[in-house]
């Protein structure tokens, strides 16, 4: 119970001052049970890119989005790159710290959320944008089907912050009377959006660009358990390899520490 004492959100509510940088926090739910969901589709490879191809063939075809989210030289990074023609396109690109702050899945979903403050930015302030969101709806690409299918029946993964936030401008974008789709598309296929946004995430986990605003440091839960279990492998091979005599004869039946050696272990 000393959990609920410091913060009614909860055990999984990060502890106020406890940490010396933002951590992430989770929520039992983030959607309510009411709420209309979302179009997302996730076809099969082949019609995936087919109907991809026939949307940017249409007369008045909706505004496209593509989203991606890297892991790339131990960065974590997000962007996504609208297409529009005869407008200015404005690419976001998003650098989320290192791999021992955050994922790629947690990357993508940023992505996401970022194509919709794109969405929600240009249709509150450039006409253009207004009158076409308006008028034809917008489909955002992913080649990332995890994030959909979360944002599809969302739960408390790590990284729910971009989830929840994907969420809200959704509903946002669903009373603004702005359609919204999101759909699945093959990655390393040949389309030009992907391959574009898919450069531009790989130069977002690289960015030393730090006074760019779109950029989030939660540290993730899961990124954080990942770098224990590194750290507690690097600790045990150290011990391992500066055990003296009474090591030598463990040494002999076992080449290194791993996972296999304590799992024979327990089963005697």
């Amino acid at each position: 119970m000393e959990a609920q004492s410091w913060k009614k959100g909860g055990c999984l509510t990060a502890i106020p001052d406890a940490l010396p940088r933002e951590w992430e926090s989770r929520k039992a739910y983030i959607q309510a049970p009411w709420s209309k969901p979302p179009k997302v589709h996730i076809e099969e490879r082949e019609q995936a890119k087919n109907t991809h191809d026939s949307i940017e063939r249409q007369f008045r075809a909706p505004v496209r989005l593509y989203t991606d989210g890297s892991g790339y030289q131990g960065g974590i990074g997000a962007a996504v790159y609208p297409t529009y023609p005869s407008v200015q396109n404005e690419s976001r690109l998003c650098n989320m710290g290192s791999d021992d702050d955050a994922t790629v899945y947690a990357a993508e979903l940023r992505a996401i959320e970022m194509a919709l403050e794109v969405i929600q930015y240009q249709f509150t302030s450039n006409d253009d944008w207004r009158e076409r969101l308006a008028e034809r709806g917008a489909v955002i690409f992913t080649d990332n089907q995890a994030a959909l299918k979360a944002i599809q029946n969302p739960k408390m993964p790590s990284g729910q912050v971009y989830l929840e936030g994907s969420l809200r401008l959704l509903d946002w974008c669903s009373k603004s009377k702005i359609q919204v789709e999101l759909r699945w598309i093959p990655a390393h296929e040949g389309i030009p959006g992907n391959e574009h946004v898919d450069m531009l995430a790989k130069s977002a986990a690289t960015t030393t660009d730090t006074s760019n605003y779109h950029n989030r440091s939660t540290r993730l839960a899961a990124a954080a358990s990942k770098w224990i279990k590194h750290e507690s492998m690097i600790a045990w091979e150290k011990s391992w390899s500066k055990g003296g005599r009474i090591a030598r004869r463990t040494r002999r039946l076992v080449e290194a520490p791993n996972k296999t050696n304590l799992a024979h272990h327990w089963a005697r």
